[in-house]
């Protein structure tokens, strides 16, 4: 068996199992940020129209006044940002490739498990190239989401290696 090969599924093999898990992480993030961003633009817009009789009145409710402009100017903001953001769309992108990854992990594990099988051995590079054509594909995808968050990567990279009990890359 080839040995660069060999280390190579070892290396993609982790690699798939911290992108789920760095996708995972995204898709919870921008699921609770469309979550909230959405709670705030409809309580602020309640709010708004009901305490504009209550709040208009400077004279007994002067820091009342403030708090209800920077409040409705802020889900103003908020209103003309959130298409930008495109949270929904955001979603998806994570959600897709952390399936896609974990998908691309079991993948690996399985050709791991058959590397050493000398009824496998010829076998071995083909599945290889394919797994790796397969996750160039996933490019598209991923440049629907933001730049890549370095801690998050390193967090992830942590997560795998105490899960698989490997020495970790922060462990003194």
């Amino acid at each position: 068996m080839n040995q660069e090969i060999r280390r190579q599924v070892w290396f993609r093999l982790l690699e798939s199992d911290a992108t789920s898990r760095y996708y995972g992480h995204l898709f919870a993030k921008y699921h609770n940020c469309d979550l909230w961003s959405k709670v705030f633009l409809a309580t602020a817009s309640s709010g708004t129209v009901a305490g504009w009789a209550i709040w208009n009145d400077a004279v007994l409710y002067p820091y009342f006044v403030l708090a209800w402009k920077l409040f409705s100017g802020s889900a103003a903001v908020l209103s003309i940002a959130l298409p930008l953001i495109n949270y929904p769309k955001r979603i998806e992108a994570s959600r897709r490739l952390r399936t896609e990854f974990q998908d691309m992990m079991r993948d690996y594990e399985l050709l791991w498990a058959k590397i050493d099988e000398p009824t496998y051995e010829n076998k071995v590079e083909a599945e290889f190239r394919k797994l790796k054509d397969r996750e160039a594909k996933l490019s598209t995808i991923e440049g629907n989401l933001p730049g890549t968050c370095t801690k998050l990567v390193i967090k992830c990279q942590d997560e795998v290696l105490t899960a698989r009990n490997l020495p970790s890359t922060t462990s003194s």
